[in-house]
């Protein structure tokens, strides 16, 4: 549910048809996707759960020069930020509440 509602609120943003808009259960790696959205240089993963697993995708895109974003639930940011000090990412990849996110356009 969290990717649909920040995909809409990309559309928003961006106008429709900037996006392309994938199931949440749609795996990135086969898709050879760099996240859940990419806008320019930026791949957008969202999640209500970061994982080792995401981190490494942040560093995968870092390697093919993105700039990787997380958008994650309040609870889950300090975790995800954690996880990332201890890949030697913090300083590259940005972290935000889900809820700061969806509430800026208003």
């Amino acid at each position: 549910m969290l990717q649909h509602l920040v995909g809409a609120n990309l559309d928003i943003v961006l106008g429709e048809g900037h996006l392309k808009h994938h199931g949440s259960s749609v795996a990135d790696l086969p898709t050879d996707r760099s996240g859940d959205y990419q806008v320019e240089g930026v791949a957008i993963h969202v999640t209500t759960h970061p994982s080792e697993g995401l981190i490494r995708k942040c560093a995968n895109n870092l390697r093919s020069d993105l700039k990787p974003l997380i958008i994650t639930l309040a609870e889950a940011v300090e975790p995800a930020e954690f996880m990332l000090k201890t890949a030697n990412l913090a300083d590259r990849v940005d972290v935000l509440d889900a809820s700061q996110v969806l509430t800026a356009n208003i």
